[in-house]
């Protein structure tokens, strides 16, 4: 069974993405993120209210910082996995490989 065009979209988008360097991908990806939660608030309010039950003795300054931390670390995370897409995962990217041979032992 064949990808559909949002598949292999998002396959030649990581061929492409796997050509910069990692730091340059996060930069881009953290980019990604601060659009996201700047120029497209759709959840912002969402996600500041969440924040805001689950830490209520934080500041508003705080919920804020931590709103957008929150998107540029998904645009990041959202990155990485677009530049592992179709990696073998022996290729793959991945940091603390250690860690999970130890949890797989």
């Amino acid at each position: 069974m064949g990808l559909s065009g949002a598949g292999l979209a998002a396959r030649a988008l990581g061929y492409a993405l796997r050509a910069l360097p990692a730091p340059a991908a996060r930069g881009v990806g953290a980019a990604l993120g601060w659009i996201w939660h700047t120029l497209l608030p759709i959840r912002r309010g969402v996600v500041r209210a969440g924040m805001r039950r689950a830490f209520p003795e934080w500041s508003e300054a705080e919920v804020r910082r931590q709103a957008r931390a929150n998107y540029l670390h998904y645009g990041r995370a959202l990155l990485e996995v677009l530049r592992d897409q179709g990696q073998p995962p022996d290729e793959a990217a991945l940091e603390g490989r250690d860690h999970v041979a130890r949890a797989l032992a």
